[in-house]
């Protein structure tokens, strides 16, 4: 299914031609496309300078704001992540709403970190005003950890209310996330390759619905539109709105619809970004134009680092060993919309340098990925390897009528009958028909 290669215009072309000068040789560069790697804090960043604040999400999108109203109308990427809030002087009491969606139904909202700040670059304000820093985690009965109030819409359950009382010149982080004492529970995710439409989305969370699935997140791993239509990505953003769950999407060549993928990242954010759902870490990356940028290597390497360092952080106050010949305790799985390698070669369905491909799956395998799931072949496929490579294709063809499947990911503590083992979980994987 040849599309029209589309460029992203995140970065200067003078930039790419001299990376791609000193890479091309190892990665494979193509000249004729640009970055892919947005600017997150263009995204999740804003400043409402009335009310003497910035305000910044991670990952995910700021879509609306309101000085007037004192409120703020956020979506996370993949249902948790955090949120700072940054204050000068000129903040005076005011009660701060803001509006969250896209967030995971077990997830609280908690304050973990108040910290005076003598100025913020994002104001351009000096604070003069002399403040304690308070850590949540170590008192949580202080009056600043209390000040946050939330309200779980019921008509919406991925949506959240939150109410905090803006004070001058201090930092504010709040952690947006299921809580800690759930971090052993059961972790189920859905993977959705290529759809014919995107209808297919309300479809199969209507069916898991009223099957009583119960699933941490769904993810579409691009091409989920009916044309490339900067209209049609409205309409996946209002399926997505009313089907009461957790979905990251990630955008395919369908996605850039007309206008460099700009409209699809507003609605959903950023394209590379990583989270961690009671204790099983993912993360997410572009691949839309079968390549990488090196901008589009260093994010991998760098959100890989982060979530080792996650990892190691989780060992030492768990006390958890290792057992012999793992690298770490927490499962990690990646999405991507292109494989780095087609599993039927000849077809050449991965990314467009084999080399380059090879190496994605390498610097992976480095970090101890588990499965990496991928689309836009429309054929169902599997690769074992370090990680394993799983193609997952959603859609019927011409010559293939029982191709729309889609997946259902659990992870358990407890082993059971045709469970791996990942980390310190074991993962079942199940395939059913699209409805």
């Amino acid at each position: 299914m040849a599309r029209p290669r589309q460029t992203l215009p995140y970065l200067r072309r003078v930039f790419y031609v001299l990376s791609c000068a000193a890479w091309g040789l190892v990665v494979g560069c193509n000249l004729s496309g640009l970055d892919t790697a947005s600017t997150q804090r263009e995204l999740g960043e804003e400043t409402l300078s009335e009310l003497g604040l910035a305000v910044e999400i991670l990952p995910g999108v700021v879509r609306a704001r309101s000085e007037e109203e004192a409120q703020v109308t956020m979506r996370f990427n993949a249902g948790v992540g955090r949120i700072s809030l940054r204050t000068t002087e000129r903040a005076s009491g005011e009660l701060l709403t803001l509006k969250l969606a896209n967030v995971h139904r077990e997830a609280q909202a908690r304050v973990r970190l108040v910290r005076s700040i003598s100025s913020t670059t994002t104001l351009e304000n000096e604070c003069s005003v002399a403040t304690l820093d308070v850590n949540c985690m170590r008192t949580p009965a202080n009056a600043f950890c209390r000040s946050l109030t939330s309200t779980r819409l019921d008509q919406t359950p991925t949506e959240l209310a939150l109410s905090v009382r803006l004070q001058p010149c201090r930092e504010v982080i709040i952690e947006v996330a299921p809580p800690e004492e759930l971090g052993e529970q059961p972790v189920s995710f859905v993977v959705l390759g290529s759809l014919e439409e995107p209808q297919v989305l309300e479809r199969v969370t209507q069916r898991e619905q009223e099957t009583g699935g119960e699933h941490d997140f769904y993810v579409l791993l691009g091409d989920a539109l009916s044309e490339a239509t900067t209209a049609d990505v409205a309409q996946l953003d209002q399926l997505a709105r009313r089907a009461g769950e957790v979905i990251v999407a990630l955008p395919g060549e369908q996605e850039l619809a007309g206008d460099e993928g700009v409209s699809f990242e507003r609605r959903f954010g950023s394209f590379d970004h990583a989270w961690t759902v009671k204790n099983v870490q993912f993360m997410a990356f572009y691949s839309a134009e079968a390549q990488l940028s090196p901008r589009g290597i260093s994010n991998i390497n760098s959100l890989l680092r982060a979530l080792q360092s996650e990892d190691q952080r989780w060992r030492k106050s768990s006390e958890y060993d290792l057992p012999a010949g793992d690298v770490r305790a927490m499962p990690l799985f990646g999405f991507t919309h292109t494989p780095p390698i087609d599993p039927r070669g000849a077809r050449g369905g991965g990314f467009e340098s084999r080399p380059q491909g090879a190496m994605t799956l390498s610097l992976l395998a480095e970090f101890a990925m588990h499965t990496l799931f991928a689309g836009r072949i429309l054929t169902n496929a599997s690769q074992p390897g370090r990680p394993d490579l799983r193609i997952v294709a959603s859609q019927d063809t011409r010559l293939a009528r029982d191709e729309g499947r889609y997946l259902v990911v659990t992870l358990t503590s407890e082993e059971s009958a045709g469970s791996v083992r990942a980390g310190n979980r074991f993962m079942s994987i199940e395939s059913r028909d699209i409805p």
